[in-house]
């Protein structure tokens, strides 16, 4: 749907992930306790949804052709990235008082990345799919 626009104008797949780091920067650097001072397993779930939305922005980095020519690979690339950006997230917070690192986010960022990835993935054939393009 966008990959025509994004031919045209490339930086555009940057934007809604970095646009989504910041925000993710912004959220871990506010001194509440947890996200937004929510409990267990709300925390989790907000967690897991900042970062699936992160992984599915990400995903956009690569073309749909780079993408269907090795899925595994970007998959990979994605779902490192965002997992990476958690543990940096998670530091981030070490210096922020009233917060600290939790290994338990961490899990829960990367977990919500993987879902963010598997359903661009599923979208990404799904386009192919219908718009008869080599898989």
């Amino acid at each position: 749907m966008f990959e025509k626009i994004f031919e045209k104008y490339p930086f555009f797949r940057v934007i809604p992930g970095v646009l989504m780091m910041a925000i993710l920067f912004r959220l871990s650097a506010s001194p509440t306790t947890g996200a937004g001072g929510l409990v267990p397993p709300f925390d989790k779930i907000a967690h897991g949804t900042a970062y699936a939305v992160l992984a599915f922005s990400l995903s956009l980095w690569w073309n749909q052709a780079k993408w269907l020519k090795k899925k595994w690979l970007w998959f990979v690339v994605t779902l490192a990235i965002a997992s990476l950006y958690g543990v940096s997230d998670e530091f981030h917070q070490s210096f922020v008082p009233g917060r600290c690192m939790d290994v338990f986010d961490w899990v829960a960022d990367t977990i919500g990345a993987l879902v963010g990835v598997s359903a661009y993935c599923v979208a990404l054939v799904k386009i192919a799919k219908k718009d008869n393009l080599s898989l």
